[in-house]
């Protein structure tokens, strides 16, 4: 099947170039409609904005991408891009009925099981050899990966302009990173993605006339989550599958991991080092606060356009790191 997605570039560079400059020339009619609509973000504690600000980024991402990915779908055999359309499909609703009203932790969380539930019978690691252990323990792997992606990309969206910007890259990373590693099954998805995501920018960043909204960090966290699963599949299909019980092999189980966790660097740290803040005050996980990292930069002096530009810098280094070593790797 590769070269149904290396050929013809041009083709995709087409569609990239389209879904970019369809975002950027669309996101102002989908601003209107959303203020109509109900569907945008009041003025509030931690929040910067001093006017109702339209949440319709997620929105304009999907409907600028969706068009090019249904015409590259329509070309390709078998179901499994349908059920990774259906899973984007399904956590951007979530992300938009949150939107439109603010649904508690408790049920966003439990969608959120659900939909990983159902996704992850289809898309999963492979890091152990078939069998009912097997099998068991890489769903489990994948839920928990899953889940822990997603939400890294929900929570550090809170600061004009990072998600996207982070989504911009790691979509175009793992787009590099599947052309390095041979992992060639979602590569086009990933950069159409990455090419919305840029259109969008300018109204994201550094001053914003819409946000991403959970729609839109749902979307850059599922295609940071299912590309990552995929990188992680390529390196591991250069060796051999663990059995449940064997111990040796990990280490080449690990160097399989390390360039997904050095491209997803900065989201994973910004969370857990949220996370460890809260545990040590006693404050609950699941409520928001100002202690992510680019609040505690402004804390230290930065403006939040300079803040959020650090952030993108140090993601695109963790990113650098994680591709060169994928070069490196040999199993």
């Amino acid at each position: 099947m590769r070269a149904l997605f290396i050929e013809p570039c041009s083709t995709l560079l087409f569609y990239t170039a389209l879904a970019g400059l369809l975002a950027f020339g669309s996101a102002g009619l989908w601003k209107r409609l959303s203020l109509r609509c109900g569907l945008y973000d009041e003025p509030g504690e931690r929040k910067i904005h001093s006017s109702p600000t339209s949440l319709a980024g997620g929105l304009t991402v999907l409907i600028a991408s969706l068009p090019f990915c249904l015409l590259l779908f329509a070309g390709w055999e078998g179901s499994f891009h349908w059920v990774w359309l259906a899973g984007l499909l399904a956590f951007f609703a979530l992300g938009l009925v949150d939107d439109f009203r603010e649904l508690g932790p408790g049920v966003k969380f439990l969608g959120q099981l659900f939909f990983i539930g159902i996704l992850t019978t289809r898309l999963h690691f492979e890091l152990f050899a078939p069998g009912p252990l097997g099998t068991l323990l890489n769903f489990a792997c994948s839920f928990f990966w899953f889940g822990l992606v997603l939400n890294s990309l929900n929570f550090i969206d809170n600061m004009n302009g990072l998600c996207a910007g982070l989504g911009v890259l790691l979509a175009g990373g793992f787009f590099v990173a599947g052309l390095i590693s041979g992992a060639t099954a979602f590569l086009p998805v990933m950069l159409i993605f990455a090419g919305a995501l840029l259109g969008l920018l300018p109204w994201n960043y550094p001053r914003a006339k819409l946000f991403l909204g959970d729609s839109g960090s749902n979307l850059v966290g599922y295609i940071a989550a299912s590309g990552s699963i995929l990188l992680v599949n390529a390196l591991l299909q250069r060796g051999t599958r663990l059995t449940a019980t064997e111990s040796h092999g990990i280490i080449r189980a690990l160097w399989a991991f390390l360039p997904a966790i050095l491209i997803l660097g900065l989201p994973l740290a910004d969370l857990g080092s949220t996370f460890l803040i809260r545990l040590r005050k006693g404050l609950p996980l699941y409520v928001g606060d100002t202690n992510h990292l680019s609040h505690r930069l402004t804390r230290k002096g930065l403006s939040p356009q300079t803040a959020v530009a650090l952030l993108w810098a140090l993601s695109a280094l963790g990113l650098f790191l994680g591709l060169a070593l994928l070069q490196k790797i040999s199993f």
